[in-house]
């Protein structure tokens, strides 16, 4: 159960099929870094075999809406093989942005991290 640092802003903890990801920018707003952030979030589940993933956006200040549409994506593929994301520590900021966009609806956001772990299928 170690963190490994990811190329791009990530730190990922894997726990058998499970991962918690912590973003470690304060800004995704660059098309450069959606795209590395997307890949690297989109190919947990494909490399590592992750089906249950729980994002803590604790750090996150600013994103871009294309990075929220690589969220929705990793969720629908998560679904799609039994597993689920779950989001956590999402800052007022994020929060407006997901209401706003009317994410909240199918994103699943929890406070805390053991919220988020214990919401996941």
């Amino acid at each position: 159960m170690s963190w490994q640092p990811r190329d791009g802003g990530l730190e990922v903890e894997h726990v058998g099929r499970l991962a918690v990801v912590r973003f470690l920018r304060r800004r995704i707003v660059t098309e450069e870094a959606v795209e590395a952030l997307g890949e690297q979030l989109l190919s947990l589940g494909d490399d590592s075999g992750h089906r249950q993933v729980v994002l803590n956006c604790g750090n996150v200040e600013r994103v871009s809406t294309a990075l929220l549409g690589k969220l929705v994506a990793l969720q629908r593929r998560l679904r799609l093989t039994g597993g689920g994301l779950a989001l956590c520590a999402v800052r007022p900021e994020l929060q407006a942005v997901l209401r706003t966009l009317r994410l909240r609806r199918c994103l699943n956001v929890r406070g805390s991290e053991e919220d988020a772990l214990q919401s996941l299928p």
